[in-house]
């Protein structure tokens, strides 16, 4: 192979198939380290209780009076779910299973969030029992990245289409909320529908459900 072409092949697996058009730019590879750190949850029963959420690899834990920081962050597992980035804005403290990153170099927090759900995380467990992961694990880690103008192109569809997964989210709840209220109204007979003509449906009749359906046992399928 060609030196020519040995580049072109290399070059190629730092841009990837789908990109906006106006970026053509080659990614850099870098480790992790290099363009952000990462911080280390800390116990919070000494703290007073406030507004300030106190997060876990389980979720929101309690509500405190002080932070451990504050800003743009992408959380990260450090044991437990180590599989499960998501990302915050605001004050927060975190406790010693969660990491949380900050300080970021020319990286935007959101791109940084979309890398994280992209990353494997288990591949890079380090216990047998339950998972954990490092600061030096994470921090070692070589990804490839565009240019910040890229990242914030990209961070700004990303955060557009989880903003309307959300929305989706939301009414898919409100409507299985609605279904469950009818429900409860329609078999209790409480709402009731019309027949063709306008016309009331025939009152409902009580019944035993064994009188309207078969019940086939273990025993008699085995028998059988």
């Amino acid at each position: 192979m060609s030196t020519e072409t040995t580049h072109m092949v290399k070059n190629k697996t730092r841009v990837p198939e789908l990109r906006f058009k106006e970026f053509d730019r080659e990614w850099k590879k870098k480790k992790i380290r290099e363009v952000l750190t990462i911080g280390s949850g800390k116990d919070y029963k000494h703290l007073e209780s406030g507004d300030i959420p106190v997060y876990g690899t389980g979720g929101l834990m309690a509500k405190v009076n002080t932070a451990i920081h504050s800003g743009k962050t992408v959380f990260i597992g450090r044991k437990g779910s180590i599989d499960k980035p998501f990302y915050y804005e605001g004050d927060f403290w975190t406790v010693d299973t969660l990491f949380y990153t900050h300080s970021f170099k020319e990286m935007d927090p959101y791109f940084v969030y979309g890398l994280f759900q992209k990353i494997n995380w288990y591949k890079h467990n380090e216990a047998s029992g339950v998972p954990s992961l490092s600061k030096t694990t994470i921090g070692s880690l070589i990804v490839n990245l565009p240019s910040l103008p890229e990242q914030q192109k990209i961070a700004s569809f990303l955060s557009a289409v989880d903003e309307k997964i959300q929305q989706l989210t939301k009414k898919k709840e409100l409507l299985e909320h609605y279904k469950k209220g009818v429900m409860q109204q329609l078999f209790s007979g409480k709402l009731r529908f019309k027949d063709a003509d306008g016309k009331d449906y025939p009152e409902w009749e009580e019944k035993r459900l064994g009188r309207l359906v078969v019940y086939e046992t273990t025993e008699h399928r085995h028998t059988n």
